[in-house]
């Protein structure tokens, strides 16, 4: 038989663990937007959506689960700074945007870059841990790993 009080019972124990799982995995998405200049590292080129991340650009912060969206039409983000917080879990690049990893600065992804776009590289290190699907990848220098598949 159907027991009313232990039915609250089991949502006091079950509702805190949901909440907690919530807070830890959730996802803050950066848009860029390229307001200000073609710096990664500038919190007013990007558009903050969501999630509990501390970060005010995508990788700002260690611990975040920060996922970063280039889908513009025009010059893309310059990575020029260090991004190796391991806090980007996706990183999509899409239409003719355009990643650009320069002056022997490193990022890195701890999940997948994917997208229709363009990843330029010329100096600097880019290691992506996930899948790597992206239309183009124009490597010229610098050090580019992956651990995961795609091409």
């Amino acid at each position: 038989m159907f027991s009313l009080r232990l039915f609250r019972r089991g949502i006091f124990f079950a509702l805190p663990l949901f909440l907690w799982h919530a807070i830890l995995y959730a996802q803050t998405t950066f848009t860029w937007t390229g307001a200000t200049n073609n710096n990664w590292n500038t919190s007013t080129n990007w558009t903050k959506i969501g999630g509990t991340s501390t970060s005010t650009f995508p990788g700002q912060n260690a611990g975040q689960n920060d996922q970063a969206l280039i889908n513009i039409t025009s010059t893309g983000p310059i990575v020029n700074a260090n991004v190796t917080t391991n806090s980007i879990t996706l990183l999509t690049v899409n239409g003719t945007g355009n990643l650009r990893v320069t002056s022997n600065f490193t990022l890195t992804v701890t999940g997948n870059l994917v997208g229709t776009g363009t990843v330029t590289q010329s100096t600097g290190i880019l290691n992506v841990t996930g899948d790597l699907t992206v239309a183009t990848y124009a490597g010229t220098g610098g050090t580019f790993g992956y651990t995961g598949t795609g091409a």
